[in-house]
């Protein structure tokens, strides 16, 4: 079986706006559209804590415009769709899946703002329990969750300085929160870095990354990052599953090579 994540058609309505229809990434986040090109920012990967989310595409249609007021840059894009996942033993209906994403660019800063809704149904297969009169069928009930999703975005690219923040905030009756603020300097080819990451609800996670991202060549970058996990949770339940009560601490060392042609 195949698999395609994103596959649509654009059509230029006009010079400043675009159709898109099919299959695609919704721009939850900042990175959203290029996130598959890691060439683009100065990490190995964007911030999991924030960028950790189970699903991301939707297929429907999407209306991008931009326009420009002098020197203010204002792109507005609007999208519309469904999504089905037909697993082993439940399907995922996503329906009424809607949003707006705005960002002003004015010079060397820009802002984002992303408001979205969906409708996510669960309806669990059929399944056989062993009890001891023998097997029998379990018909779990289906139910039917109203997400709102919200989210911020703050850039900045002064000279050398480079400044990357987001916030989200998902409400499905309880409220999850994540963010990450994360600041570079650029050395000539050289960019070291440094970010902390934070996700809340039932558990909370913290994490904080130190990386050098080096431009060797004109279309090649080699990054070395090291991360410091804190995982806490006192037991609950998420929109993924149950969540035990746990804690640890872990530490990641990354390398990576990045590269376009």
């Amino acid at each position: 079986d195949v698999f395609i994540e994103w596959a649509y058609v654009s059509y230029q309505l006009t010079p400043e706006t675009v159709v898109n229809a099919g299959r695609f990434r919704l721009p939850l986040f900042y990175y959203s559209d290029f996130l598959d090109a890691a060439y683009a920012y100065h990490w190995i990967r964007p911030p999991a804590d924030t960028y950790g989310i189970p699903a991301s595409t939707i297929t429907g249609v999407n209306v991008v415009n931009t326009h420009y007021f002098n020197s203010v840059g204002l792109t507005t894009q609007i999208w519309y769709g469904a999504e089905t996942d037909d697993a082993e033993d439940v399907t995922v209906d996503i329906t009424k899946s809607q949003g707006i994403n705005v960002m002003v660019e004015y010079e060397w800063m820009r802002l984002r703002g992303v408001y979205h809704t969906l409708m996510v149904g669960i309806d669990p297969k059929p399944l056989l329990v062993n009890t001891p009169g023998g097997l029998i069928q379990v018909d779990p009930e289906a139910s039917n969750t109203d997400i709102t999703y919200k989210a911020a975005a703050f850039m900045i690219d002064y000279e050398s300085i480079l400044w990357r923040s987001e916030y989200t905030e998902v409400d499905n009756g309880e409220k999850e929160k994540s963010g990450y603020v994360s600041l570079g300097y650029q050395f000539g080819t050289l960019t070291p870095h440094y970010t902390y990451s934070q996700y809340e609800a039932v558990e909370e996670k913290q994490t904080h990354t130190i990386g050098l991202r080096w431009d060797f060549k004109p279309a090649a970058a080699l990054k070395v990052e090291y991360s410091n996990f804190h995982y806490e949770s006192e037991g609950g339940s998420t929109l993924i599953g149950p969540v035990e009560a746990d804690e640890y601490r872990s530490e990641l060392l990354s390398v990576a090579l990045d590269f376009i042609f």
